[in-house]
């Protein structure tokens, strides 16, 4: 008998740091990084917040080492541009769902400006939350939107988020020509936040359907939309171009340069003591060590007046 052939699979291209990705509507965030993966031939990707098929806008996207980076990207906030639509509720709290309410005009002729206005200000600040039923959320190891597919009653927990900025931008009325009115939004809020739920609460809070017709994400952390690229811009050819270091990942994050002997320790997972450009008050319970030639060693954090390390990054190819 001949030798039974094995198809060995390709360990892929090797390459570390972030990239920033401005997502086109229509597809999954799960879409974006098949098709990276496939462009690039770098396997080890991931990305710090999902957003929606109907969303578009900014992903950040780690690679390499940088997936080390995740957990830490994922808790910053988030700032979006929105669009709600009144008079019409969904299932999905956004254009995506099935039409579970709609108002009549008589309703809706007078909300006006003023009104959306003094509703979105009472979002401000800390809030407890419901997200939509038909969202990624696991509970006991399942999706919402599975159960919720299946036709299933669905819990949905709640969650408590912030909104630090919520701007009306635009308001257009209901009209007999154009009966659903509209509201253009701008919001900056923590990490876990739906815009999805905001449109449906701030229809409720005004005593109207409403739902969330148009998303995109500006900017998540210190990164902004300005910066991304068109996943179909990015190939193998361009990638080192557009990744950017994983020491510029966390930028508001203390940077501790590093002698060749602390580097050399910090790689074997030793602590170092503070070092003297610092003082037992600086805030350094998250810090990132970076080495003579400017990579990311470590993050590192202070206890008991030494450095020890939290995370350790080896980015050597």
């Amino acid at each position: 008998m001949g030798k039974t052939s094995r198809r060995t699979r390709s360990p892929g291209r090797i390459a570390h740091g972030v990239l920033l990705i401005d997502k086109a509507q229509g597809c999954s965030s799960f879409d974006v990084i098949r098709d990276l993966r496939r462009s690039t031939q770098v396997k080890k990707m991931g990305h710090t917040g999902t957003l929606d098929p109907m969303a578009t806008g900014l992903m950040v996207i780690c690679v390499g080492e940088g997936t080390k980076l995740v957990p830490y990207l994922t808790a910053d906030d988030k700032s979006y541009e929105a669009e709600v639509t009144f008079g019409v509720a969904t299932d999905s709290y956004d254009a995506e769902g099935e039409v579970t309410q709609r108002d009549d005009l008589a309703m809706l002729t007078p909300l006006h400006l003023s009104q959306v206005e003094e509703a979105l200000s009472s979002f401000l600040g800390m809030q407890e939350q419901t997200p939509p039923a038909f969202s990624a959320i696991r509970v006991n190891g399942e999706r919402l939107y599975e159960k919720a597919r299946r036709g299933e009653v669905v819990e949905v927990p709640t969650r408590t988020v912030t909104f630090h900025t919520l701007e009306l931008l635009d308001f257009l009325p209901a009209t007999t020509e154009t009966p659903l009115p509209k509201a253009r939004l701008r919001v900056k809020c923590s990490k876990g936040t739906y815009i999805r739920s905001l449109a449906a609460d701030l229809g409720a809070r005004l005593g109207v359907s409403a739902h969330l017709t148009m998303l995109r994400r500006t900017a998540a952390g210190s990164f902004k939309i300005a910066d991304a690229s068109p996943v179909e811009s990015v190939t193998s050819e361009t990638l080192d171009d557009q990744l950017l270091s994983l020491v510029e990942a966390l930028p508001h994050v203390p940077l501790i340069s590093l002698s060749p002997e602390e580097t050399h320790e910090i790689r074997l997972g030793r602590s170092l003591p503070l070092p003297q450009s610092f003082t037992a008050t600086d805030d350094l319970s998250l810090c990132r060590g970076q080495s003579p030639a400017g990579e990311l060693i470590a993050l590192l954090t202070l206890r008991d007046d030494r450095l020890k390390v939290l995370r350790g990054f080896n980015c050597q190819v």
